[in-house]
């Protein structure tokens, strides 16, 4: 059975760059699924803060990923603001 680009999403180092809609799947799966937490190397049972699932996604430059999970959240604040 081949592995779907959802299946994938749960890789550590594979999605690169995620958006905010992403971090947020990795990180329900991660708290739901003792597996994948292992995969992402994470410990505790709590969810993972969204910035550290990025740095891992995206092991190549962990600063930018940060950099940009941070911008996604701000983003994504404003954008609920707005709807209110």
């Amino acid at each position: 059975m081949r592995p779907t680009i959802e299946s994938k999403l749960y890789e550590p180092g594979w999605a690169g760059q995620l958006t905010y809609g992403e971090a947020v799947k990795i990180q329900d799966k991660i708290y739901g699924d003792i597996r994948v937490r292992r995969m992402w190397k994470f410990k505790g049972k709590g969810k993972p803060a969204l910035v550290r699932i990025a740095e891992r996604a995206f092991p190549e430059n962990p600063q930018f990923a940060r950099k940009n999970m941070v911008s996604e959240i701000r983003r994504n604040a404003n954008e609920r603001k707005k709807c209110m």
